[in-house]
């Protein structure tokens, strides 16, 4: 759902799991952003959203959105912020 909704809303960037969580990266208009994170409050039907943070980064102008397959430990996704 949040790569039909991305492709929608004409965002890039990428979503993937860390640990026990969720990390999605967006950019595009402000409204498109904004309409994407109403969604993220809920997620698709029979998903539990315990938490929900939202921290403004400097864009990377990804040219897709994707979702990225597997779960990466925090230490590893720190470890490849790093390189």
């Amino acid at each position: 759902m949040a790569l039909e909704l991305a492709k929608m809303l004409y965002l890039t960037g990428k979503a993937l799991y860390i640990d026990d969580a969720i990390l999605i990266e967006v950019e595009g208009s402000v409204e498109a952003i904004a309409d994407f994170i109403g969604w993220c409050h809920t997620g698709p039907k029979g998903c539990i959203i315990e938490s929900f943070k939202i921290k403004e980064i400097d864009p990377v102008f990804n040219n897709k959105f994707e979702i990225v397959h597997g779960v990466l430990s925090s230490k590893s996704f720190a470890e490849s912020m790093l390189n």
